[in-house]
């Protein structure tokens, strides 16, 4: 029994694929795939339904870790998807765009499943709790009761929510746990300790069934999607179940590419980091995550002794010497089996070689006894330059023609391999120098002393253009995408270091925060393409009027920050005039001339405040003084908050409002 954590639709292909192209049936697998939906329509958990063994395998991510820590001894298989799946919605027409404006609203949740999991944690990252929000229980359609206006955000998945908002005729925004710090693994496949033990065998055809499931469902999306909704009945909420699976299709390739090179990886420092932030949180008792959380294959013989420790407690010393004497025979057997394999050792590795020349990946091996390296790159994509076998007289050879700031990572990865006697490891690195070097991936494991010579054995990927992919997304995770000014995150992180600088040289930052006045009826009165080319004109000023040390941000809506080093309570006062009175002249968008207004809050550090989060609930203070202000009086105003004392006002001169 699969146990899937939603509806039947494309986010679970692979499994789909591995029963109708009959993979888990090659493998001796009669696998049953079972809904998140009940009989009596109640939604199921699926760590519970595996922890209770009313499911042999599930599908989940966070989830896990948190019922491995109230006690359930569940085993991470295979990571299907490297990212959360999860997000949070409101309505386009909403003033909530980030999590601090979510205080005081509706929020529909599903307590403690992944969306309300991540949710907590952005709350706490943000300074926030469940209490600062009004929490409705989950009932029916979140999407459609965001449309009726019965909540204010709804936690769902980028999967089904952006596709059912869009057959209501309704534009979501869409905030991401992972722009505020929390980057999640997604779908996972599990299993039970117990299954694990008992029986290994059938777990590593199901894996294996389920990866080949997942790779022929990537390359073959518009077939898989057809028969998803065309065969299999259809969440209650999916109208047109074709186009709805065809939308999964393109978003999960999208995601994992058509070959899917990275599926079933699961990277334990991954896992150990979401385990240590879920401890952070509070979620969990412990920040450590127990090798046992992973599936790991057992030696043939390591499994016997563990069945022949088991059958000594069971059945008592006839049945164990029973058992003694089927072991004998299989050792037997097994050792007639070696022979015959290690006879075929030195024809494997001949082919092996020919393979690799001929493959987009390459060889490592690293002997203890004579600290010899031998590298066989074959010939690696993007890497035309790389000779086709490297051999270097010791590591430390190897390690220098590594870029330098790579070279601890492999170093201290193979040398705890060495130091363990066995093991895996898994370390990126660039082989030259300067940015443009190109990215490998090792994968290397060392075989226990008792086979042979002490060595460590490993393929090499090549993985720059993943790499590139990956610095990509980080560059736009930091970038607004309207303005292309920094995000919310980028500026946290920005700010923290500015604050740690400006501490060390005993100098001077100011944080300004900036409101616009009268933005929403511009909004209202000639649309949001206008409202659009409004805040990207407001950008470009806010820009021209600062250093290139300093940075401007856009925090959401029409609501900006500016981070200025170096900064005097006389020149904060001199350029907040300036700036005011930038802003004041008229926009001229398409055919309509635009005059806006702001409002600005700004504060000192050390002067007012000594770490980032004061700062920032002084800046805003100072803005709502503003705000309050320029609402009743003629003139824009900027506002500073001192520690302990009134606002100070700086009038924008000459900036009379109209």
């Amino acid at each position: 029994m699969l146990q899937l954590r939603w509806d039947n639709q494309f986010q679970f292909a692979g499994y789909y694929a591995a029963v109708w192209q009959g993979y888990y049936a090659e493998a001796g697998l009669d696998v049953e795939i079972r809904t998140v939906r009940a009989a009596d329509g109640d939604l199921l958990s699926v760590t519970e339904e595996v922890a209770a063994g009313r499911a042999t395998f599930g599908i989940g991510g966070a989830d896990v870790l948190l019922a491995r820590d109230q006690g359930s001894p569940l085993v991470i298989l295979a990571s299907v998807f490297p990212s959360s799946l999860v997000a949070f919605y409101t309505r386009a027409d909403s003033f909530i765009h980030t999590p601090r404006q979510m205080v005081g609203t509706r929020v529909l949740r599903r307590p403690n499943d992944l969306t309300d999991i991540q949710f907590r944690a952005v709350l706490q990252l943000e300074g926030l709790g469940l209490a600062d929000v009004v929490t409705v229980e989950q009932g029916a359609s979140g999407i459609e009761r965001l449309q009726s206006g019965a909540v204010d955000v709804v936690l769902g998945y980028r999967m089904t929510a952006p596709f059912l908002a869009d057959q209501l005729g309704m534009d979501l925004i869409e905030i991401r746990p992972e722009t505020y710090g929390v980057d999640f693994y997604g779908d996972s496949l599990f299993t039970h300790a117990d299954t694990v033990r008992l029986r290994p065998a059938m777990v590593d055809r199901f894996r294996e069934a389920s990866l080949a499931g997942w790779r022929y469902a990537l390359q073959n999306p518009e077939a898989i999607a057809r028969r998803i909704a065309t065969e299999l009945e259809p969440g209650p909420l999916v109208e047109d179940a074709l186009a709805f699976n065809r939308f999964q299709a393109t978003r999960v390739t999208a995601m994992l590419g058509e070959e899917g090179q990275s599926l079933g990886h699961v990277n334990r420092e991954r896992w150990a980091r979401m385990q240590a932030k879920l401890f952070q949180l509070g979620l969990v008792a412990s920040d450590e995550l127990a090798p046992a959380a992973f599936y790991t294959e057992q030696d043939s013989i390591e499994r016997l002794l563990d069945w022949w420790r088991q059958l000594t407690l069971w059945g008592g010393v006839g049945a164990a010497l029973l058992l003694l004497a089927a072991a004998i025979a299989y050792v037997r057997l097994l050792r007639r089996h070696v022979r015959r394999q290690a006879e075929l050792l030195a024809l494997s590795r001949w082919q092996l070689a020919l393979t690799v020349d001929a493959a987009r990946e390459g060889l490592f091996e690293w002997w203890l006894d004579t600290d010899r390296v031998g590298c066989r790159w074959g010939r690696l994509a993007d890497t035309p330059q790389l000779e086709t076998e490297t051999e270097t007289d010791d590591l430390a050879t190897f390690l220098a023609k590594l870029h330098p700031a790579d070279r601890p990572a492999v170093a201290t990865a193979l040398a705890d391999l060495a130091s363990a006697g066995g093991g895996y490891a898994e370390v990126e690195f660039r082989l030259g120098h300067g940015d443009a070097a190109p990215w490998f991936l090792l994968r290397c494991g060392m075989p226990p002393e008792a086979s042979g010579r002490p060595a460590v054995f490993g393929v090499v990927l090549e993985i720059t253009r993943r790499k590139r992919a990956e610095q990509k997304l980080e560059r736009l995770a930091m970038q607004d995408p309207l303005t292309g000014l920094a995000n919310r995150r980028c500026f946290d992180d920005a700010l923290a270091r500015a604050l740690a600088k400006a501490a060390r040289q005993e100098r001077r930052v100011a944080l300004a925060l900036l409101d616009l006045d009268g933005f929403k009826p511009i909004n209202d009165r000639f649309g949001h393409e206008v409202g659009d080319a409004v805040l990207q004109e407001t950008a470009r000023r806010l820009e021209a009027a600062v250093r290139t040390e300093d940075l401007v941000a856009r925090l959401g809506g029409d609501e900006f920050a500016v981070l200025l080093e170096e900064m005097s309570h006389t020149a904060m006062t001199l350029w907040t005039e300036r700036l005011l009175a930038a802003l004041r002249e008229p926009m001229h968008v398409d055919e309509h001339h635009v005059r806006i207004d702001a409002s600005i809050g700004w504060t000192l550090f050390p002067d007012d405040a000594e770490r980032g989060r004061d700062l920032m609930r002084h800046a805003d203070a100072a803005l709502y003084r503003a705000k309050a202000k320029a609402a009743g009086a003629s003139r824009a105003v900027a506002v500073r908050i001192l520690e302990g004392g009134p606002p100070a006002l700086v009038p924008a001169a000459g900036d009379e409002r109209r």
